[in-house]
């Protein structure tokens, strides 16, 4: 199935950072991290990098060239001890936000904005929402022995994250999507899709 970050990656070229921003960015995230680090270590929280941040650290030692964002992970227990601690340790300077905390955060995971700045992604942009820097923060969730019950709390969690992005990609589209697929027969297609998708749900 296509995903909306590789189409997007393919019909927003124009949007793409330049080398010198794309630095800036990683710079500032990787500040970032620091602070999540700090409390990680000073509460004894285990996280752990992932996707490409775990893949630019180990390949690249530091960030993929051209990635632009940062992912960690953490059981659900450590993240419990750890959005209070950091909620203390830095409550100016971040907001820790999850899912269905806000009728207008529309992630699907954790993420950790940075007070005071301005980020603004393509599938949110002239939506109403939080636009500010950001680290993923992707949670890992306790899952019954293997088995039959394994599975089944597999399937449903997989059809429950991809039909919320369905709904969020076809309910939410920012003004300059809108205005792209009128221009773009791929990116048209592909919202056809999801108002089918959504309609099958």
């Amino acid at each position: 199935m296509r995903t909306s970050k590789s189409l997007y990656s393919r019909c927003f070229e124009e949007y793409r950072l330049s080398d010198e921003t794309l630095k800036k960015l990683q710079n500032e995230l990787l500040l970032m991290l620091i602070d999540v680090k700090s409390v990680c270590d000073s509460c004894q929280i285990n996280y752990m990098l992932s996707g490409g941040s775990m893949l630019g650290a180990v390949r690249h030692q530091g960030f993929i060239p051209w990635d632009d964002d940062i992912d960690i992970m953490m059981l659900r227990s450590e993240y419990e001890r750890f959005k209070d601690s950091f909620r203390k340790a830095f409550p100016d300077k971040y907001a820790v936000s999850e899912p269905l905390s806000d009728a207008r955060y529309l992630s699907k995971m954790v993420k950790i904005f940075k007070k005071g700045t301005t980020y603004v992604e393509i599938p949110t942009a002239g939506v109403s929402g939080q636009d500010m820097l950001f680290l993923d923060l992707f949670i890992i969730e306790n899952v019954p022995a293997p088995g039959l019950l394994r599975k089944l709390k597999a399937v449903l969690y997989d059809t429950a994250f991809k039909a919320s992005s369905v709904c969020i990609d076809y309910l939410y589209p920012s003004p300059i999507i809108e205005k792209k697929a009128a221009e773009v027969p791929e990116l048209s297609e592909y919202y056809r899709f999801l108002e089918y998708a959504r309609e099958m749900m």
